[in-house]
């Protein structure tokens, strides 16, 4: 698992050598993905905007 700013792991995901590591465990590995992921303070702003977002809904 990688950490790290929004910023850095997009561009880390766009950096050819990166891209070639993962096509290449893809060769060798069923099922091998990257996705990304919320953690820490991050996980929380995203639980207050399903909030805001499901008030507007409802309301």
């Amino acid at each position: 698992m990688l950490e790290g700013d929004k910023e850095s792991i997009t561009q880390l995901r766009a950096e050819d050598e990166f891209v070639k590591i993962i096509v290449g465990v893809q060769l060798v590995h069923r099922r091998v993905r990257v996705v990304g992921a919320y953690t820490g303070a991050e996980m929380q702003s995203l639980f207050t905007m399903w909030d805001e977002q499901e008030e507007k809904l409802l309301s």
